[in-house]
């Protein structure tokens, strides 16, 4: 176990904590929908003729799968423990789902996303999951690998107030890895990769209101430009419009087959 600090030109200092750990394979699971969430992506279902992204929450907010086909559906990963994962492919080009902007699903003052995802061997900035303005690109809410594979979990407001907390671990190894990203409250941030391999714990000032949100996407950090596309999979993306718990995001790793 090492003690590290983190530091990202003109954003907050955080400080965590890195464990040595395996991933396991995510599997489509009834944890989830029993912790409520407001939206849940499984990026699992068939092909059904037309770009589709269920939501499986009651929350209706389905997604338009946007430059995927058939062939991008269902991609099976290598079995590990009995668990064979299921997600969408993303080129790196110009594929994404777009989500609606749903009160279920956001708000800037508290929140949870998880996902499962797969790189391997990046050289650009790939994006699991965003929201922001289309027209303002200094606005967002950010979960990313960076060109080095370094996951980041950034939040910039109107105000040029930010937040940006990343790992030391490159996830870029061809494995799959869950993460989850957390607004506790106003001023305490959460990045934990595994059920906790790897956690970074912030505690910073009040961040102001990020304004209106007029973008949601899964892949890509700009559906308008296509800007941070994912190269990789994407599978099991819910989110919470509240920062849930440390005990009942690792539920969901442990259910994924996590250790």
């Amino acid at each position: 176990m090492s003690h590290w600090t983190n530091i990202f030109p003109g954003a907050i200092i955080g400080s965590g904590v890195l464990d040595e750990g395996v991933a396991a394979l995510p599997e489509p699971s009834v944890t989830v929908l029993a912790l409520t969430p407001g939206a849940y992506w499984k990026l699992n279902d068939p092909f059904s003729g037309a770009p589709n992204a269920i939501d499986h929450s009651v929350g209706g907010n389905d997604g338009t799968a946007e430059n995927l086909e058939g062939a991008d559906y269902q991609i099976v990963g290598p079995n590990i423990g009995g668990l064979i994962p299921q997600g969408m492919n993303f080129s790196g080009v110009d594929e994404a789902v777009g989500v609606p902007v749903a009160a279920s699903i956001y708000n800037d003052t508290s929140f949870t996303i998880t996902a499962w995802f797969k790189a391997n061997a990046l050289s650009a900035v790939a994006t699991i999951y965003s929201e922001g303005e289309n027209d303002n690109t200094n606005l967002y809410i950010l979960l990313r690998l960076n060109s080095t594979g370094e996951l980041q979990f950034g939040v910039r407001a109107r105000t040029g107030q930010q937040v940006l907390l990343s790992t030391v671990t490159q996830y870029d190894d061809d494995v799959w890895h869950y993460v989850e990203a957390t607004r506790i409250t106003n001023s305490t941030w959460r990045l934990r990769v595994d059920g906790g391999d790897e956690q970074i714990l912030l505690t910073q000032g009040l961040l102001t209101q990020l304004s209106t949100i007029d973008h949601m996407a899964i892949g890509v950090f700009r559906r308008n430009i296509d800007t941070g596309p994912m190269i990789g999979q994407i599978t099991e993306v819910p989110t919470w419009p509240t920062g849930q718990s440390i005990v009942d995001m690792d539920s969901i790793y442990a259910a994924g087959g996590g250790t």
